[in-house]
């Protein structure tokens, strides 16, 4: 049934009996704005989300967010007036489905209805969805930023503490790591943060050899670390030693994630390399082939700008 919700995009009151919405609207948490952000309202690319009068807003809030999201926030619905239920494996895969296709919105309106709830499988999820959508917010400041960093590190230090042996757990805390990065100051900390993630990537594909999205992000790291240029590595220097990168071992990292799940990262990523390694012909085929792939979340559309911005420069 929630396959089919994923496909068709529908079933959005039929999920909850009028009797549990009125349990839980009460409830509904607040969608912080990409306008202002504010604790309030939508986003610039879902709509807006206005409270109502008589029904705290759910109503409203499930007709905006359409039938996939439904799904998921109408999981807590089903649940008793007491407790709230674990998702099943199927609520989880409706969920990564969200993530994977970009929809953040609906996707952390309805994991925030677990929060109570403290599994391992939540709360890396939590802790991702919550990232990236608070990276999408515009005008944010850089104190707003780091403090719902820290929130989100909060939980994934709390996820690796109930369970270190997820592979997921510690390719989330690797991302959060890699935004600690661009967020330090001073050199000290980006060089452990460096260190620490190349750590951490290394352990997600060991505990999953086939969790393609650790892949990309170590070719990813490989490649900018193979970058870092002899006076940028000697001003780092004075605080510790500086990682290595390998281009070979970013383009083996690349490909072994493009042979896990196609996307247009990948191709750009391979192109990138190629292209560093004086292989123009190559670089300039996997950018081709980056810029024809249809786009299916707003990463890719990401990915397509930069690949059309590299083709010029490939010319």
């Amino acid at each position: 049934m929630l396959r089919r919700c994923i496909n068709q995009n529908k079933r959005v009151c039929t999920l909850l009996s009028s009797s549990k919405r009125d349990q839980i609207h009460t409830g509904t948490p607040h969608l912080v704005s990409h306008e202002g952000g504010s604790e309030q309202g939508g986003s610039d690319h879902s709509g807006s989300y206005q409270s109502g009068s008589e029904d705290g807003g759910y109503k409203s809030r499930v007709r905006c967010l359409g039938g996939v999201a439904a799904a998921v926030v109408g999981l807590v619905a089903a649940s008793s007036e007491s407790t709230v239920e674990p998702p099943t494996p199927d609520q989880y895969e409706v969920m990564d489905h969200l993530y994977e296709t970009g929809q953040l919105d609906e996707l952390v309106t309805g994991l925030r209805y677990y929060a109570e709830l403290e599994t391992v499988e939540l709360l890396w999820r939590r802790a991702r969805a919550e990232w990236a959508w608070n990276k999408s917010i515009k005008f944010a400041t850089g104190g707003y930023q780091a403090r719902r960093l820290q929130e989100c590190m909060d939980m994934i230090d709390k996820a690796m503490e109930l369970d270190s042996s997820v592979s997921n757990v510690h390719l989330v805390k690797a991302i959060l790591v890699k935004a600690q990065c661009q967020m330090a100051g001073s050199p000290g900390p980006q060089i452990a943060g460096m260190l620490e993630m190349k750590s951490l990537l290394e352990a997600a594909l060991e505990l999953d050899p086939d969790n393609g999205a650790a892949a990309q992000l170590l070719s990813m790291w490989h490649y900018e670390v193979a970058q870092i240029g002899w006076l940028q590595r000697r001003v780092f220097g004075f605080w510790g030693s500086v990682p290595e990168g390998s281009l070979q071992t970013a383009l083996d990292l690349a490909w072994r994630a493009q042979e896990i799940r196609a996307t247009v990262r990948n191709l750009l990523l391979l192109s990138k390399i190629y292209y560093e390694l004086s292989d123009g012909g190559k670089a300039k085929r996997y950018l081709e082939m980056a810029l024809e792939v249809p786009c299916s979340c707003q990463d890719d559309v990401e990915a397509v700008e930069e690949a059309a911005k590299l083709k010029k420069q490939l010319r």
